[in-house]
């Protein structure tokens, strides 16, 4: 039986199976347990880990089906003959092998300027860098974002940066690429309870100063609209920073005020935003979590025959799509981020075991003509 190893921490949000299954590869890697030799059982992994047996048996599934270990009925479970586990991502050794000068780029979409002047501020820093620069649109799918991933690896991109598609989860190939040390950068998002190499703008402090904005003009019920903000960063610090500033201000936080059940941005949204208007004629002020909710609110409040700024302020982030007035909103400096993001890729690829950062962005509030003292 192989000698029980030293339990690694247990990072919150990589999934227990995923852990284990790496700690297993680990091991195998490091040349602590050979061809042919039995592993702890599951029952001795599941008090080691002290989790579920069904957890460990879910890691040892994938693994079988990886060709990393096989199973002997009675017998128990053995690393697979002349097999060393999945391949490394990514180590030093592997780095000579890396011939070609290329990094890859995943986005959910580019269908406005926000995400377009991030890509061409990545897309100019990796020139200046001499990288050519694969970029593919996942279009906020977990399945189209892991398929390219998987892709990039194969053509041997150097690196890999990532505007990971919304949602509650991380897909697996992202942190089975984080836990292998490969070159990756999340792009305009953190992960949480993950450490990873991340460069993102200021949310928190953009919902801060755009509710602060509303306040100072003297409006007191303020309302947010937003898609689903759990699992993605950004939405989760604006709606934190919207909070947070009202109860500064003792204001009661109501549930009530925030619409967050907006369908992709591809929909029209206008009949929701509409019976949320028309539910909480209390409103004075609305903050739109980006430029195109900012717009639909905006054609919302005009069919409906509500003006903006007499009858309700907007506040949005970002400037990108088209309204009939200079709006107020959050700016973030899409193009620093995006340069930003190939400096940190950069360094890892050069280093991979260089300490993981967090490139926080600072974010401003350019006062426009969508926001008013309220009349009412």
């Amino acid at each position: 039986m192989a000698k029980r190893q030293e339990v690694r921490a247990i990072t919150p949000r990589i999934p227990m199976y995923l852990q284990i299954r790496q700690y297993v590869l680990d091991c195998i890697e490091r040349g602590l347990w050979q061809s042919g030799q039995a592993i702890p059982s599951e029952n001795v992994l599941a008090e080691q880990f002290k989790v579920s047996r069904i957890t460990v048996k879910q890691a040892f599934e994938q693994l079988v089906e990886s060709g990393a270990i096989y199973r002997v009925q009675g017998k128990g479970t053995f690393i697979a003959e002349e097999h060393s586990g999945e391949p490394k991502v990514y180590s030093p050794e592997t780095q000579g092998r890396v011939r070609k000068r290329l990094i890859g780029y995943l986005a959910p979409r580019l269908n406005n300027m926000f995400t377009a002047n991030i890509l061409s501020g990545i897309e100019g820093a990796a020139a200046k860098a001499g990288y050519r620069l694969l970029f593919a649109r996942t279009h906020d799918l977990q399945e189209l974002e892991e398929s390219a991933l998987r892709e990039l690896i194969g053509l041997d991109a150097a690196g890999i940066l990532i505007y990971p598609a919304e949602g509650e989860t991380y897909n697996e190939e992202i942190l089975r690429l984080i836990l292998g040390k490969y070159p990756l950068v999340v792009v305009s998002r953190y992960m949480r309870g993950i450490e990873a190499d991340c460069v993102y703008s200021d949310n928190l402090s953009g919902g801060i100063l755009a509710t602060r904005h509303l306040l100072e003009l003297g409006h007191r019920s303020i309302g947010f609209i937003s898609h689903d903000p759990l699992g993605t960063s950004s939405v989760e610090d604006r709606l934190s920073g919207y909070r947070r500033t009202l109860l500064d201000e003792n204001i009661p936080v109501r549930e009530t005020l925030s619409l967050l059940k907006l369908k992709s941005l591809q929909e029209s949204n206008r009949p929701v935003i509409q019976k949320f208007l028309e539910s909480h004629p209390e409103l004075t002020a609305v903050i739109a979590v980006n430029s195109p909710v900012g717009q639909q609110v905006y054609e919302t409040a005009q069919l409906m025959g509500i003006r903006i700024p007499e009858d309700l302020s907007l506040v949005q982030f970002d400037n990108h799509e088209r309204l009939p007035t200079f709006p107020t909103y959050i700016r973030q400096n899409e193009t620093e981020t995006g340069e930003t993001a190939v400096k940190l890729l950069l360094d890892a690829i050069e280093n991979p075991d260089h300490q993981r950062t967090r490139q926080l962005l600072p974010v401003e509030l350019v006062v426009g003509q969508t926001t008013a003292s309220p009349r009412r």
